[in-house]
């Protein structure tokens, strides 16, 4: 896959989090949307990193495409993100 894809993840984790920050310091979101935030982050961040270490270092992927793919990934997850 094209590596501005992931400068594509990259930047919007940054600016979503730079986002949340500014909301929260400006009082639009309060202390339990903040938490819950950083809690959904965390949780995300456990299934997020062991998938990737195994992708990178593991002797076999953690997931195999039984069928081509009808569309290319980044069209499928822009589409997903679009329906969010």
């Amino acid at each position: 896959m094209d590596g501005s894809y992931y400068w594509f993840v990259y930047i919007s984790a940054i600016v979503i989090c730079i986002t949340v920050y500014m909301l929260y310091k400006t009082n639009h979101i309060d202390r339990f949307t903040w938490y819950l935030y950083w809690i959904g982050f965390a949780l995300g961040m456990c299934w997020e990193l062991p998938m990737t270490i195994a992708n990178d270092y593991g002797p076999y992927p953690p997931a195999t495409y039984l069928a081509p793919s009808p569309l290319p990934i980044s069209t499928i997850v822009i589409m997903i993100s679009a329906s969010l």
